[in-house]
């Protein structure tokens, strides 16, 4: 659409991330030229677009028609075999739990698109023996086209390619082209609601209580600090030990630390942990140690014993592990101060720098790293992790290269540079990154041990190759 200017794809971007959250990059502008022209016809003119805008900021209505076009909603039945073979392995268990406690199993589609996900877990459910009364299903999503769409329960033939002849005989009813799901199925899933998942005046639901939450394939429209936002609704809203299903490729690590990844059937997902835990932003408030607990780094009240020198780097790990980021903290810019050639200990700084949510800080760490030691390849590593994010692509993918230039057996490296690949479109350069994650896990080399202390990166690059063998699956 030639008459959409640079101001007006600005503006159009900035209402949708103020309204609904979707995080629009300028290098995705090119949908949003063919939604307005879509909407308004491909030769509006420049003032007819600001009135159109003007309008879309006011009016409840005109964004409801908008944002089919602007959103994908792409989904099918049963999408994603491994997510769905745990599911299948995990729901015996759950109703056998929510029997002997006499309470329904709730599951939350987040993003429920035009509903298949949802009727997908129904007949998950129903399959593992639910009855529907034992059920409580919701599919929400922001767009209410789509939130009409799976209430009718209606679907083309067509949409159920995937489906066996027997599931389609036994949950839906086949006439003239056209599926319709079976009263069972109805009373399974019979709760759909239109929610902006990045709005903070949508009613929550029930906090606490949910047992599972399906958010795939959402978190990738919203910009890090919405993203932080839905997630906090999602562990307010999960009972303890709940679980969240997301899309292969939103993966939490260095992102937010109130879940702990979970593979059942070679699919990974998320828990709640039990009891007391960290959550929020990753390396956001921790719980409070003990109080009966000493201080990690408090000098020896024995007389005999001399006053201690400087905390070890394991001792200042030890406080990290424990909550203590501030005196870590302190302790580790001592550190770096007197010994400034110690790599370990600047590495730990800018991951707990991280932790810490000052981005700017970590990034200044990291770059005085690389300026002290530009061929270590986990200096260059972590950084990229960092950048990564922080949203920056371009950039992480640069210095991920860069690490396996140096290091070429890092199967996390090719993970995530799969990953930036894939963010900026290049399908076959992703394929390709995660092929070697794969093939280099394989080959089973024991990756050497980093300098430094990241409580939250996994020694064994196992975890990264079988996630990049999903990533592949799903490409």
């Amino acid at each position: 659409m030639r008459g959409l200017e640079t101001r007006q794809l600005q503006q159009l971007a900035g209402l949708l991330h103020e309204k609904v959250g979707l995080h629009v990059r300028p290098d995705a502008w090119g949908n949003l030229r063919l939604a307005v022209s879509a909407r308004l016809g491909a030769g509006a003119p420049t003032a007819h677009i600001d009135e159109w805008l003007g309008a879309l900021a006011q009016s409840e209505e005109e964004l409801r028609r908008l944002l089919p076009l602007v959103t994908v909603g792409k989904t099918s039945f049963f999408r994603d075999d491994r997510q769905f073979a745990a599911l299948s392995e995990l729901l015996p268990d759950w109703l056998a739990a929510g029997r002997a406690a006499g309470r329904r199993l709730s599951i939350w589609s987040a993003g429920c698109a035009t509903g298949e996900e949802i009727h997908s877990i129904a007949i998950a459910a129903l399959e593992a023996g639910a009855e529907p009364p034992e059920l409580e299903l919701l599919g929400t999503d922001v767009n209410p086209a789509a939130v009409a769409f799976a209430a009718a329960g209606r679907y083309p033939l067509a949409r159920l390619e995937g489906l066996s002849a027997d599931r389609i005989e036994r949950h839906f009813r086949v006439e003239d082209g056209v599926a319709q799901v079976r009263p069972a199925l109805r009373r399974a899933a019979p709760s759909f609601e239109v929610q902006n998942l990045a709005d903070d005046r949508y009613p929550q639901p029930r906090a606490g209580s949910w047992d599972v939450i399906f958010c795939r394939n959402v978190l990738i429209y919203f910009d890090l600090p919405t993203t932080m936002q839905v997630l906090d609704r999602f562990h307010r809203a999960l009972k303890p030990g709940g679980f969240l299903f997301l899309g292969y490729s939103e993966s939490l690590f260095r992102v937010y630390d109130g879940f702990e990844l979970v593979e059942r059937a070679g699919a990974f997902f998320y828990r709640k942990p039990h009891g007391a835990a960290r959550r929020g932003a990753a390396g956001g408030a921790a719980a409070a140690p003990s109080p009966d607990e000493p201080p990690v780094l408090a000098p020896s009240p024995a007389r005999e014993t001399p006053p201690p020198g400087p905390p070890t780097l394991r001792e200042i790990a030890v406080g990290i592990e424990a909550g203590r980021f501030e005196e870590a903290r302190r302790a580790l810019e001592e550190r770096v101060e007197k010994v400034p050639e110690d790599l370990g200990a600047r590495l730990t700084l800018a991951n707990l720098l991280v932790l810490l949510r000052l981005p700017a800080e970590a990034r200044a760490c990291y770059e005085a790293a690389l300026e002290m030691e530009p061929l270590r390849a986990e200096v260059h590593l972590l950084f990229g992790i960092h950048l990564h994010a922080q949203g920056d692509w371009q950039r992480a993918a640069e210095e991920f290269s860069r690490a396996l230039f140096l290091e070429p057996e890092l199967a996390l490296g090719h993970w995530f540079l799969g990953r930036c690949r894939e963010r900026a479109g290049d399908l076959e350069g992703a394929r390709r990154a995660y092929r070697n994650a794969v093939r280099t896990s394989r080959e089973g080399r024991q990756r050497r041990r980093f300098l430094g202390f990241y409580p939250d990166l996994p020694e064994d690059d196992g975890p990264f190759a079988r996630a990049a063998e999903s990533a592949l699956q799903a490409l």
